[in-house]
């Protein structure tokens, strides 16, 4: 995989990321009646961000580290910098 390709997709899974951030804590905020959406909007997000971890890993080995090895508090996912 090219660089600016391995770039994009670095790019895509960090954006990801933030995005399930983001709507986790406005669905901690969210009525009990909508609540149900919130966590259906979640695990699509995350099973999103799974899909292209897992491109990741097998178009861009090394591209995606753990979060233990670049000491991340409870990340999803940790991408490997020296890769970005």
């Amino acid at each position: 995989m090219n660089t600016m390709q391995t770039d994009n997709l670095a790019c895509r899974i960090r954006l990801l990321e933030d995005q399930i951030d983001v709507v986790k804590k406005k669905a901690e905020y969210a009525s009990r009646d909508s609540r149900y959406e919130w966590e259906l909007l979640i695990e699509k997000m995350v099973d999103r961000l799974n899909d292209l971890l897992e491109l990741a890993n097998t178009t861009a080995p090394g591209l995606v580290g753990s979060s233990d090895d670049e000491g991340e508090d409870n990340k999803h996912h940790g991408l490997n910098p020296s890769r970005v």
